[in-house]
């Protein structure tokens, strides 16, 4: 009976080929991970929100259970579930760690509130007109006014609002200088009026 031998060549290239197919296996596993780490993301890495109003932040790519937390809470805060709410007007930004990874969303918090002019110059006995306007759907605001000094001015809102806008009228009733301050009852903005009195 004729003994068959494998020839060196064919050997070598056998057991070369047994001690890289282990290898092979761990690496095409660590790249599949890095690649689905790379795609955990923020459904938004900017965004603006108005003062009062929130934004729902989502992970993308993974269902792991992240934890949020906000660059300056006076600003904006963000709740266990990434529900973002503007405080103040400014900016913030928002972090979340989900799956070793920490991922940011910067958020500009825009003011509901603005005012045609800032300063107001009239004379005794004439009146200045203010125009007040509200981003959102005005239905439910209220806003109030407060004077400093009630023996210089005198004020009156108008009768409705027009599309957005209403008009806040001041007469003078004596020289001097005072402020108006505008509130939002809503969600507390305020807008400061300088008038002076001739």
């Amino acid at each position: 009976m004729k003994r068959k031998f494998v020839k060196p060549a064919v050997l070598c290239l056998l057991l070369a080929a047994a001690l890289m197919l282990p290898l092979a296996l761990p690496v095409s596993a660590g790249c599949n991970a890095v690649a689905e780490k790379s795609q955990i993301k923020l459904d938004a890495t900017e965004i603006e929100v108005y003062n009062g109003v929130g934004y729902l932040l989502e992970v993308e790519g993974t269902n792991k259970k992240a934890t949020w937390s906000s660059s300056d809470r006076k600003i904006a805060t963000v709740n266990s579930k990434g529900m973002v709410m503007g405080k103040k007007p400014g900016s913030a930004v928002i972090t979340c760690k989900v799956a070793g990874r920490k991922l940011k969303c910067t958020v500009t918090v825009l003011p509901t509130l603005s005012v045609n002019k800032t300063k107001l110059k009239i004379t005794k006995g004439d009146k200045g007109i203010v125009k007040c306007t509200y981003a959102l759907p005005y239905q439910n605001v209220h806003l109030t006014y407060h004077i400093a000094d009630e023996d210089i001015v005198s004020c009156k809102w108008d009768d409705a609002w027009d599309n957005g806008d209403i008009w806040l009228t001041v007469k003078g009733l004596k020289a001097g200088s005072t402020t108006i301050t505008i509130t939002n009852d809503m969600n507390k903005e305020k807008i400061k009026i300088k008038v002076k009195v001739q």
